[in-house]
């Protein structure tokens, strides 16, 4: 009974909670008192799934592994921040988005049922989508001055979710990352259909006009090396022909407005990079300066995870974000007759890898649950496989 309904409630709130990790960017934009909307659904979804343990008193091995690991890694950084002089507040602001992790189990409970991975594409695939459509909306009216900027700009500020982009109404939003992660899933979802297409170039443009250069790029590697290059291969030129249209479309639209003005945020990355290099020590270096040591220019987090990740957890940090990813891909190309299904999910936490080269994605709630999303459904794929 207990099972039945854990399993029921789970499903309910971790849909929940992915739809507002989706529309909700970094979590603020739903506050309830001193808490956010993602940490009550997140408290709540977690209560569930330790009760649906002690009932079942079995984990599978790799997500044992995955959670002792991170674990692990948090309670080592939080001492070495400790030893180094970080208040218990600087350490903690370090570990709280971190902790998510625990929404894996979760997520287990959640893909329990091999129907419901298909049941998360459609979450991310129709949620990413109505996105991109309320962007082109909003920004539609902002051009047209049918929305007052500066009354949609003081409406949005307060939350820090929102980036404006020149003095011309352009945006971009955290959860923007999703635009993208759908974009991959509706390439690889479904048939080709008029109407697919028109939802592939609805997302693009939303891309396009965020004039975020990290989705761009990211995206461009992505579709070259699982699209372009093997059908070019084969003699279809068609892709290739495509993708130079739309970079050239891209950089032509970005170089004709102030979105391609980049210079502030390029020196604050820079500055980063060369005070995270200039503090290095040969103990750092290994074990980073643990939770709550920032940098001058960045004393809490920074634009760039691989920077704060290595200056806070050193080469272990970064090592323990290798093997994850190394994992992942291993899963990946073992798959055989149900790679399709998995392609999606492998392609947008390699989205997520990549875009964290720039912006702070998998270490945060926003990407760390795409990851972790990943990370469930090949393990059952592969399990489906055996079976």
């Amino acid at each position: 009974m207990i099972d039945s309904i854990s399993k029921s409630a789970i499903k309910f709130i971790s849909g929940i909670i992915l739809f507002e990790l989706i529309i909700g960017g970094g979590g603020r934009l739903f506050e309830l008192g001193t808490l956010t909307l993602r940490m009550y659904l997140f408290m709540a979804a977690t209560t569930m799934s330790i009760v649906l343990i002690i009932v079942k008193k079995k984990l599978p091995l790799y997500l044992i592994i995955f959670i002792f690991l991170s674990f692990f890694s948090l309670f080592l950084s939080a001492f070495i921040g400790k030893i180094n002089g970080a208040s218990l507040n600087m350490i903690f602001i370090d570990i709280k988005p971190l902790l998510f992790v625990l929404f894996i189990l979760s997520i287990y409970f959640f893909i329990y049922e091999p129907d419901n991975i298909w049941f998360v594409s459609k979450i991310i695939m129709y949620t990413s989508f109505l996105m991109a459509i309320a962007y082109l909306m909003i920004l539609s009216m902002l051009m047209l001055e049918k929305l007052d900027f500066q009354y949609f700009y003081s409406l949005v500020s307060p939350y820090e979710e929102f980036f404006f982009r020149g003095n011309n109404g352009y945006f971009t939003y955290k959860g923007f990352i999703y635009i993208g992660i759908g974009l991959i899933f509706w390439f690889y979802s479904y048939n080709y259909t008029f109407l697919k297409i028109i939802i592939i170039v609805i997302s693009v443009t939303a891309l396009v006009l965020s004039g975020t250069r990290g989705f761009l790029l990211a995206l461009t590697i992505i579709f070259f090396f699982s699209v372009v290059l093997p059908e070019t291969l084969k003699g279809k030129l068609i892709y290739v022909l495509a993708l130079t249209v739309l970079i050239i479309v891209s950089i032509w639209f970005l170089t004709s407005t102030d979105l391609g003005d980049k210079d502030h945020s390029d020196s604050i990355r820079i500055t980063q990079i060369n005070q995270v290099i200039e503090n290095t020590n040969v103990s750092s270096f290994i074990f980073g300066h643990g939770f709550g040591v920032g940098v001058q220019i960045r004393p809490v987090h920074m634009e760039i995870a691989y920077a704060e990740i290595y200056h806070k957890q050193g080469l272990l940090g970064i090592l323990l974000w290798a093997g994850l990813f190394i994992y992942l891909s291993s899963l990946y190309f073992s798959l055989r007759g149900l790679k399709k299904i998995g392609k999606p999910y492998f392609l947008s936490s390699v989205f997520v890898f990549l875009m964290s080269f720039t912006n702070p994605y998998m270490n945060n709630p926003i990407g760390l649950t795409m990851i972790m999303i990943t990370l469930v459904v090949l393990n059952k794929i592969k399990k489906l496989e055996k079976a």
